[in-house]
């Protein structure tokens, strides 16, 4: 099962019910993949900002 949470301090508050009892001891696996980095999701975003610009066929 996969389910969105936002983690706020030490809680992560899930967008949508689970069918599984409170108390429940859960395992969460976070990718490594993931850019934490406010300014490394800059330069990525900059990469590709105005990137068609230039494309003849786009007008």
């Amino acid at each position: 099962m996969k389910v969105k949470g936002i983690i706020r301090g030490k809680n992560i508050e899930l967008l949508e019910a689970l069918p599984v009892p409170d108390g429940l001891e859960i395992f969460i696996e976070i990718p490594d993949n993931l850019s934490f980095e406010q300014e490394g999701k800059w330069e990525q975003l900059q990469a590709i900002i105005g990137a068609w610009k230039d494309n003849e066929e786009i007008e």
